[in-house]
């Protein structure tokens, strides 16, 4: 392993990455409570954006890589050949951070939070990497560890290279995944009012339990509101999206399942009919959109 041992008044290489990689992290953590969206930047151009954030995935991908292989097996490298390895990096987790730092309110909310995700867990699984690496053990149990931190690193970035792009596209993937929550909620409902609400334990729904299951007063009206809500075309004409969470009072819990499903298949169908560009209105409706639709996830 890499020589990290230095005077106490000054950190190793590994361990100077080490604090700002925290750095990093901690201000990306505040981030998701108060979002820092540049609104004062008028050239921002989304594409341009994505070339350069992508480029510092990449080489920060690269360069761990690279790591992994010089800490692998001896020789070990050198304090001088360790910091032309980590400054590379350094410059990359740099780059990461500003180009978030300068994403444009324009582009959208929606793609900003999965942005922001993303990167968070580039960042953490680059400190858990790190941290292993600044182990001077040399034992074949921390080599395994620290090939597999950066096997983290690598799928997280290549993870965040495959995202979504644009805000549409965000959007797409939320509702989607709001939608496989709302099926395996519905599924566990549906095989729950089959068993009598039996959990293994003996103890079976009271006949009150039961009326909550299969309760479905008004549900004809909750249909009509959802396609008057559904089909419209929220970007020419903005969808009065507050109906929507208001329907649990409408019907009960299986059958509410089945309608925030088939809302949200509306939702889906009726973003990808409608062309989306990065206009800031345009992402600004779809943002509306993804907060009135988060709330009929589970």
């Amino acid at each position: 392993m890499a020589n990290t041992s230095t005077s106490s008044e000054e950190p190793s290489v590994l361990e100077a990455f080490l604090e700002r990689i925290v750095v990093v992290n901690n201000e990306l953590q505040r981030s998701s409570n108060e979002p820092r969206l540049t609104t004062n930047n008028p050239e921002f151009n989304l594409a341009t954006f994505w070339q350069n954030l992508l480029s510092y995935i990449r080489n920060l991908s690269a360069q761990t890589l690279k790591l992994t292989i010089m800490l692998s097996k001896p020789p070990y490298p050198t304090d001088k050949e360790l910091e032309e390895l980590i400054t590379p990096m350094n410059l990359s987790l740099f780059g990461i951070a500003s180009s978030f730092y300068g994403f444009h309110r324009s582009a959208g909310l929606t793609l900003y939070k999965l942005l922001r995700s993303n990167i968070m867990v580039i960042v953490s699984s680059l400190h858990t990497y790190i941290t292993l690496t600044t182990d001077n053990s040399n034992s074949r149990e921390n080599n395994k560890q620290i090939a597999h931190a950066a096997e983290k690193v690598v799928e997280a970035c290549e993870n965040l290279e495959k995202m979504q792009k644009d805000n549409a596209q965000a959007c797409l993937h939320v509702i989607k995944s709001s939608k496989d929550l709302c099926k395996d909620a519905l599924s566990e409902t549906q095989q729950a009012i089959a068993d009598n609400g039996d959990d293994g334990s003996g103890c079976t729904w009271s006949v009150k339990d039961k009326n909550i299951a299969y309760t479905a007063i008004g549900l004809i009206k909750v249909n009509k509101i959802l396609f008057y809500v559904c089909n419209r075309k929220y970007l020419q004409k903005k969808i009065d999206c507050d109906i929507v969470p208001n329907m649990t009072a409408y019907c009960g819990l299986s059958k509410f399942g089945q309608v925030t499903i088939a809302t949200l298949n509306k939702l889906l169908s009726a973003i990808k009919a409608t062309d989306c560009g990065n206009d800031e209105d345009q992402n600004r409706d779809l943002d509306n959109l993804m907060t009135n639709a988060d709330q009929l996830s589970p």
